[in-house]
């Protein structure tokens, strides 16, 4: 038995795990439609079938399909393409979801592997394939699932990067936070903090040669080139202006002002968003032409009237609404409505599960920060942003897989303090954490 399970390739496992949560899920835990294409999933809806069907990329509901702006293409693109595999039944979506959740824990895995080591790594693609938000969201028609598997590919290209040192594979992940930027604009500044990384660590040369900047630029480079047919795009759609992805910005600044200044609630219920619904309504009515060209004057008018909020609020409001801005940012990220409430209290013990392995993962990891930027970086960058963008739990999942593997090292410490103490400290000595390193010996890893 065993030997069967070690011939058998530690990913088929994963794939078999999430195939059985995804015949489960589906079966159990059905879902209405509001709960599958509600929030921003009708949209992504519709701009999927208006690929399909008219070839065009557009939020139109009839003829004329005005060109939209107002989303990023990647995900749209992704359920066009299930569409024309699966004739546009929901489930083939679904299935399709859980396919990316099937290969972000295996992305994880690799990761954890790269980082650590292969037992390791498996427990992190366990953690990432049972988290429950994920398997929610594979049901749900948002980004959040297909923008945590573009994510942790990227980070795994960074390693890959660091570790080979060669310019293919910085253009590599050049290209693959483009991807990522195309499924989640918000990702448009990651190569920022990740470029400046990559120019410090260059520790041997000199700020003025070379070798000190071209791997940060040939990494910048690439994924400005990858973002440009897009950018283009959108300038001829909306007569010269520069819109690099999308325009929603100026309703996500509206909602972080709202949410700073106490007119709408951290948790953004639905009474919440009829609240800015009515707001935007009375800041600029929408007009009766929406074409891509109109979304860029709406989208503005709501920054606009946005920043005006921000400069009203004092610094105290903005101090004071600090730590529940993280609390939600950070928070467990399911939907009470959608599991019962056995379900959701699962997901709120899975989370404090996570947390805590996650804190004893990191103290075990801490002379290796620095080491393992790429694990954490993703998870700093969104919490930057979101300080002053509007916030909500589901948007921190795509930095959550990486921060499972610092979860996957604390349940290891676990394993082999339960070892230490069954089969004695002697015996369980040569299958223990280095207390030096921070990280899991070659005999504890099986290598």
């Amino acid at each position: 038995m065993r030997r069967a399970l070690t011939v058998f390739p530690w990913w088929g496992w994963i794939l078999v795990l999430v195939a059985l949560e995804a015949v489960l899920w589906l079966v159990f835990v059905p879902a209405s439609q509001i709960q599958t294409f509600g929030g921003d999933g009708r949209w992504y809806r519709l701009l999927a079938s208006n690929l399909v069907h008219h070839g065009v990329f557009s939020a139109s509901v009839a003829p004329p399909y005005y060109e939209s702006v107002w989303r990023a293409p990647g995900y749209p693109a992704f359920v066009a393409l299930l569409d024309l595999l699966g004739a546009s039944h929901t489930v083939v979506v679904e299935a399709g979801q859980f396919a990316v959740v099937a290969a972000m824990a295996i992305v994880v895995g690799l990761i954890g592997r790269a980082v650590v080591g292969p037992v390791v790594g498996m427990a992190g693609a366990i953690l990432a394939a049972t988290y429950l938000p994920f398997l929610e969201f594979a049901t749900r028609f948002m980004t959040e699932d297909l923008a945590s598997l573009c994510l942790a590919v990227v980070v795994l290209l960074l390693l890959a990067a660091c570790r080979s040192d060669r310019l293919a594979a910085y253009a590599g992940a050049g290209l693959g936070v483009a991807v990522l930027t195309y499924v989640r604009p918000e990702f448009i500044l990651f190569v920022i903090p990740v470029a400046v990384i990559l120019v410090a660590s260059r520790t041997g040369h000199g700020w003025r040669s070379a070798g000190r900047w071209l791997r940060a630029l040939v990494f910048v480079g690439v994924f400005g080139a990858a973002l440009l047919p897009w950018t283009i795009r959108n300038a001829v759609v909306t007569h010269g202006r520069v819109v690099p992805m999308a325009t929603t910005s100026g309703v996500d600044l509206l909602a972080s002002a709202d949410q700073y200044d106490g007119y709408i609630s951290y948790k953004e219920t639905l009474a919440d968003w009829h609240k800015i619904a009515a707001q935007e309504t009375e800041i600029a009515p929408a007009p009766a032409r929406f074409d891509a060209a109109a979304q860029v004057r709406y989208d503005a008018e709501l920054r606009a009237a946005a920043i005006r909020i921000f400069r009203s609020l004092s610094i105290g409001q903005v101090v004071r609404s600090l730590p529940r801005r993280f609390a939600y940012m950070w928070g467990t990220a399911d939907s009470p409505g959608r599991l019962a409430q056995v379900g959701h209290r699962a997901g709120q013990l899975q989370y404090v599960v996570l947390v805590l392995l996650g804190l004893v993962g990191f103290v075990i990891r801490r002379r290796q920060f620095w080491h393992d930027w790429p694990l954490w970086i993703s998870a700093a960058y969104l919490s930057t942003v979101h300080l002053i963008f509007s916030i909500d739990g589901r948007y921190t999942l795509p930095a959550r897989p990486m921060l499972m593997v610092y979860s996957a090292v604390g349940a290891w410490a676990a394993v082999m303090l339960a070892r230490r103490r069954v089969l004695g400290p002697r015996t369980a000595d040569a299958m223990s954490l280095s207390p030096v390193s921070g990280t899991v010996t070659s005999r504890a890893l099986g290598e």
